[in-house]
């Protein structure tokens, strides 16, 4: 691909991409409402991990915003223990 093509997607992209909602789980904002950014990358992490192992976006999302009592001073290996139980049925 050569510099314009590049450009010219660069432009039409941008005009799009304006109109674009983005969306959080509740773990996030409620993580982010109190200056604590942890707990997203943490549930990032794990979702990135469930979906390393196999598991479709949705299922493994869907494990881990369902785990309960979570804090993310338990760490990533705990939400993905748990998370893994819950997919499991397990929980």
């Amino acid at each position: 691909m050569g510099a314009k093509v590049a450009e010219r997607i660069v432009r039409e992209l941008r005009d799009k991409i304006g109109g674009l909602t983005l969306t959080m789980s509740e773990r996030t904002i409620a993580a982010s409402a109190d200056g604590h950014t942890n707990a997203g990358s943490l549930v990032d992490d794990a979702v990135s991990a469930l979906l390393d192992l196999g598991y479709k976006s949705i299922e493994a999302k869907r494990a881990v915003d369902s785990v309960e009592g979570f804090d993310d001073k338990d760490g990533l290996e705990t939400l993905i223990r748990r998370s893994l139980a819950i997919i499991l049925g397990e929980k």
